[in-house]
């Protein structure tokens, strides 16, 4: 951000530049020289000039060319101008209007006349820049496929973009005082907490629905919200973005429903089957020979391993299919961090394992049962995908001005670059052929990605290749 004003004064009189630079300078105007036209638009390229005095009178290219050429090119047109000349005449000023001219200055020059000038052809500047950024704002505003609304910090509409009260069945003429409660009234709202509260604290998503009747069909609009703080920290603003995921939500649900069917058909047969391979490896149905044994001990344990994917799948079922439903704890993250980490970071197939954990004195509201499925989920991938040994992770928890960021990074082989968009996707595991040698199913890191978004947060993933992957996660306080 520049600290002062920069004004460019162009004249081809080097006495002319030194006596208005004396005028400026002491007023904490930034001067910027230029001896004609050509040299003028060079300054002007560099995109810094807040104002200019443009002599009219020139060689080669006089003043009113310079205009037209700043006027027609978007990235000076803005620019304000003022003409300094000696013609009185009315057709030269009449020229100089028509090219777009803001103001004049006379020679000789009046210094309080010249100061009084520049000070309110520059806030003219800075209204004109504003009211072209909010023109474009609209325009962007007006071509979004989503719905987009700006609320104040009562809830008081800003701005907003026509889809968005399409979606929220919001008539234009009749925008409410408070967008929080007229919702209230149309939508069945799905949010952790309190909204309102929720809405001030950070970014959250959140889901809309409207139930189907006999006249309507059912609609769920997926709400995310991001919170817009001043500097000063006052009069924060609050972006909502809408999305329609009616039809979405009515895909999951079949796809959910039919897994679900899916894994209670198999998990019948299978128990039957854990069943009779215990009674068997126990010896109750007559002893085994070697051989024997061997055998039913390799069913038994393929058993118990494809019971466990049945579950897992069961569980990522369940919270994937609704709003997660337990109610927020403070945790004490040094405490939970050492207590859940220190339980799943188990030896697989003899690998020794590095744990290494940093927490802040910092506390984190959200159910204990969904921080431990995170930590579970991303320690499980760290030793489950990685060819080192020892297996080091490190974890750490910070707070931040936004609210708290987690770290689990690990040293194993790392991500391909154009698999990271896909790993955060159900069924999914970055492996060269599906050849099943890699434990779990890939929902692991999905399910990771459900909980913290349902709680206003965002992971993200950095990885190189035979150097090892950190995930952070972004939680607001």
């Amino acid at each position: 951000m520049k600290d002062k004003p920069v004004v460019l004064v162009v004249d081809d009189q080097p006495q002319n530049i030194e006596l208005l630079e004396a005028y400026l300078a002491p007023q904490s105007y930034e001067v910027v020289q230029a001896a004609n036209g050509e040299e003028a638009l060079e300054k002007l390229s560099g995109g810094q000039i807040d104002l200019v005095l443009l002599d009219v009178m020139m060689p080669k290219m006089d003043g009113f060319e310079v205009l037209k050429k700043m006027r027609a090119d978007k990235k000076t047109r803005l620019i304000p101008v003022v003409m300094v000349t000696a013609l009185q005449e009315v057709e030269d000023r009449v020229k100089a209007l028509e090219a777009g001219c803001d103001d004049f200055l006379s020679k000789p020059f009046d210094k309080a006349e010249l100061l009084s000038r520049v000070k309110s052809i520059l806030k003219l500047g800075y209204y004109r820049r504003q009211l072209d950024e909010k023109e474009k704002f609209e325009s962007v505003l007006n071509q979004m496929d989503e719905g987009l609304v700006v609320l104040d910090d009562k809830f008081g509409v800003i701005a907003h973009n026509p889809h968005a009260f399409e979606l929220l069945e919001i008539e234009p003429a009749k925008i409410p005082a408070d967008l929080l409660t007229a919702l209230a009234g149309r939508f069945k709202i799905h949010c952790q907490g309190e909204l309102a509260a929720a809405l001030g604290s950070g970014n959250l998503s959140f889901e809309l629905e409207r139930e189907a009747t006999e006249k309507f069909k059912e609609l769920i609009l997926e709400v995310r919200s991001s919170v817009v703080r001043p500097p000063e920290g006052e009069g924060q603003s609050i972006v909502l973005t809408l999305r329609d995921v009616t039809a979405k939500r009515s895909l999951d649900r079949m796809e959910w429903s039919f897994i679900d069917v899916i894994s209670h058909k198999l998990r019948s047969p299978l128990t039957g089957i854990i069943g009779q391979g215990a009674v068997l490896r126990a010896g109750y149905k007559g002893k085994l020979t070697a051989e024997q044994q061997a055998a039913i001990e390799i069913v038994y344990d393929q058993s118990l391993k494809l019971s466990g994917l049945i579950d897992k799948i069961l569980k990522f079922n369940q919270l994937t299919a609704e709003p997660l439903g337990l109610p927020k704890e403070e945790l004490a993250l040094a405490r939970v961090m050492g207590e859940l980490a220190g339980a799943a970071a188990k030896e697989i197939n003899g690998k020794k394992i590095e744990l290494k954990i940093e927490s802040e004195n910092i506390s984190l509201r959200m159910h204990k049962r969904y921080f431990e499925l995170i930590l579970n989920n991303l320690i499980e991938n760290a030793i489950k995908f990685n060819d080192r040994d020892p297996v080091k992770i490190d974890i750490s928890a910070k707070k931040t001005p936004a609210g708290i960021t987690l770290s689990i990074k690990d040293n194993g082989r790392g991500i391909p670059p154009e698999e990271l968009e896909n790993i955060f996707k159900g069924f999914f595991q970055v492996e060269r052929y599906f050849t099943g040698s890699v434990e779990g199913l890939g929902l692991g890191l999905a399910l990771v990605k459900r909980i913290v978004g349902d709680h206003g947060g965002k992971i993200s993933v950095k990885s190189a290749i035979g150097q090892g992957t950190e995930f952070i996660i972004e939680l607001p306080a």
